[in-house]
């Protein structure tokens, strides 16, 4: 089964996620965050060829790419961050899931009936948080500033309605 990672960002300054940053660092005391950035994450699964997908996504439809204001990557798979990080200035990512994705099963009915993709077999969305600390333990930061389970605690994933896993975010 053939896999595409679709990563979607704003070309512009993301208000969302300059919002989230200034509460996390200045609100809530979370100063080893150094940066924040907020992706959408598309996660295509089935018989397809990968590059006549994306070339179908981009050219067809501006639902999950739209030129004038997004930027887009694929890279190969998200996988979970290394055990060890020697290095400060070190990214991790947030991947927050909502628990029933909507948002996927609707696309995926979208890409079906609209676009004729019936070589989709699965369609996942999820919120891609890019998180640049400065500390010891990136991998414990990350968890912290995610989970919102305490009032002060953290912000990116409510474990009322998400899910949320971290996953190494260092460009390629």
């Amino acid at each position: 089964m053939a896999e595409l990672h679709l990563l979607v960002g704003l070309k512009t300054p993301d208000t969302v996620a300059v919002s989230a940053e200034l509460a996390l660092r200045d609100l809530m005391g979370h100063e080893e965050l150094v940066g924040l950035r907020r992706e959408e994450y598309w996660h295509f699964g089935g018989d397809f060829d990968t590059a006549g997908l994306l070339d179908s996504l981009l050219l067809e439809t501006s639902r999950f790419v739209n030129p004038a204001k997004h930027l887009h990557r694929t890279p190969p798979a998200l996988e979970p961050p290394p055990e060890k990080n020697p290095s400060p200035g070190r990214r991790v990512g947030v991947l927050v899931r909502k628990r029933d994705d909507f948002i996927g099963r609707d696309a995926l009915v979208y890409c079906r009936r609209t676009l004729g993709l019936g070589s989709i077999a699965t369609l996942e969305y999820a919120t891609l948080w890019t998180l640049t600390l400065d500390c010891a333990e990136p991998r414990a930061a990350a968890r912290e500033i995610a989970d919102c389970r305490a009032r002060r605690a953290g912000l990116l994933a409510n474990p009322q309605c998400e899910t949320f896993e971290l996953v190494d975010a260092q460009e390629s």
